[in-house]
């Protein structure tokens, strides 16, 4: 039953707009903070600290994460109230399912789909 949850929620986000597009925008960012540095500031140099110093890349990579970790939260959010929104949860939860492979395949799925948008990197 586990894998059920987990296959579906998988097929469910790789056909997605959300992800797609979340990877489209961190691609950007990473582009556009790599190719043109003096326009596209992230996280910043300090004084004069050089662009490419393991400080400056460290926050680069640091902006980049916690952005990604509200993308993520997007994702699991929308995997557990999806049966609330388009109201199936009458359906869902009247069948005889396990709470622990229900959510945890809910929870696993979602939680690795929003890996792919840090594939933008």
């Amino acid at each position: 039953m586990f894998w059920t949850f987990f296959s579906f929620e998988i097929r469910y986000w790789i056909r997605s707009w959300m992800l797609w597009i979340f990877f489209l925008i961190i691609g950007l960012l990473i582009f556009g903070a790599v190719s043109a540095p003096d326009e596209i500031r992230v996280g910043g140099a300090l004084g004069n600290t050089m662009q490419n110093a393991p400080f400056v890349i460290e926050n680069f990579y640091s902006f980049i994460c916690l952005t990604a970790l509200i993308m993520t939260t997007a994702f699991v959010n929308s995997a557990a109230s999806r049966e609330f929104a388009f109201n199936t949860d009458q359906i869902v939860f009247s069948t005889p399912i396990r709470k622990l492979p229900y959510l945890g395949g809910r929870f696993l799925g979602s939680a690795l789909i929003s890996v792919i948008p840090i594939l933008g990197v």
